[in-house]
């Protein structure tokens, strides 16, 4: 996210001052004045990190808000944010589900599949193509992983009489 589109979600949200170093923001923080952010992503690259700049926050009396989700953030409740990003990235990039998590949509991914949902589709019935697109991986990866499928690959020949 770009500091310009940052900005001009705080803004939005209502933020009053807007501080580039985030140990200056963190001492800002007491009751009653919280440091709001546009995504947790944007304090740390890392969940411990975030976690101790929440910690950091909350002991001084005030509280970390991300303002993407209006949620006020709890130490304990970061990696449940995490996940809960982690699930929506899972799923086919249709525009409402990037939109959840402020990205835009774009070419759909493969969905994630245990390998006994896999197998059945490719022992199905449908051809080999088919059962490649509807798994996501190509027909020769497919080959690799589960073996022949009990019939030739490709087209049937015609029989010669």
């Amino acid at each position: 996210m770009s500091e310009s589109a940052q900005e001009a979600m705080l803004r939005g949200y209502g933020v009053s001052q807007i501080v580039d170093d985030l140990d200056d923001a963190i001492r800002a923080v007491r009751p009653g004045v919280n440091l709001v952010v546009a995504r947790l992503v944007c304090l740390a690259s890392q969940r411990d990190e975030i976690r101790s700049v929440i910690r950091r926050c909350k002991s001084n009396g005030g509280l970390v808000v991300e303002a993407a989700t209006d949620t006020a953030c709890d130490p304990a409740t970061v990696c449940t944010v995490f996940e809960a990003v982690q699930t929506i990235a899972r799923r086919p990039n249709t525009s409402e589900n990037m939109a959840k998590i402020g990205a835009k949509g774009g070419k759909a991914t493969r969905r994630k599949m245990t390998e006994a949902e896999m197998r059945e589709i490719w022992k199905s019935d449908i051809t080999s193509a088919e059962a490649a697109d509807k798994i996501g991986f190509s027909a020769q990866q497919l080959y690799r992983l589960f073996g022949d499928r009990g019939r030739p690959a490709g087209r049937p020949r015609k029989r010669k009489d």
